[in-house]
């Protein structure tokens, strides 16, 4: 998946901004193909059709895939940010890290992730929320099993 920017200059061109994966940073596809690295991590220089350099400047964010995108020091908005039931809805599977030490963490961030994703999609609202729902009882399920298999394993 990935998200079209709109940049004065290069209207010509197809811009594209791809959110961060699980073991992968977002990048910057022109036309299909990766940007030219610019000056830095996560910098894109891109050359104007007059012959000047725009420098476009990829953020991660910590709650969200998508990242902010800066071009020449100014912030544009890629896609309205998650709301606040959305956060909560994705947000509840972090519990396990506290509850559950590395493997809490481990399947609870990977279920938040992956939630974050499902509410980024294309997909009616009632979908998102329901899978999101099914998606955090799986992970707990998951933590329940993995944690019994390795208290058996190791305490028995």
């Amino acid at each position: 998946m990935s998200y079209p920017l709109f940049i004065p200059g290069f209207e010509n061109q197809e811009i594209d901004v791809v959110p961060s994966g699980f073991v992968r940073g977002p990048r910057l596809l022109l036309n299909g193909i990766a940007a030219s690295k610019g000056p830095g991590r996560n910098r894109y220089a891109l050359a104007r059709p007059d012959g000047s350099k725009t420098i476009i400047k990829l953020k991660p964010t910590l709650l969200d895939p998508v990242p902010k995108v800066i071009v020449d020091g100014e912030q544009i908005e890629v896609v309205p940010p998650l709301g606040a039931m959305q956060l909560v809805g994705s947000g509840i599977t972090l519990v396990l890290i506290f509850v559950g030490g590395a493997v809490g963490g481990l399947i609870g961030g990977a279920a938040y992730w992956i939630n974050i994703i499902i509410f980024r999609s294309e997909m009616s609202t009632a979908e998102r929320y329901i899978l999101t729902a099914l998606v955090s009882g799986i992970a707990l399920v998951l933590y329940l099993i993995v944690s019994m298999f390795l208290s058996a394993l190791f305490f028995d």
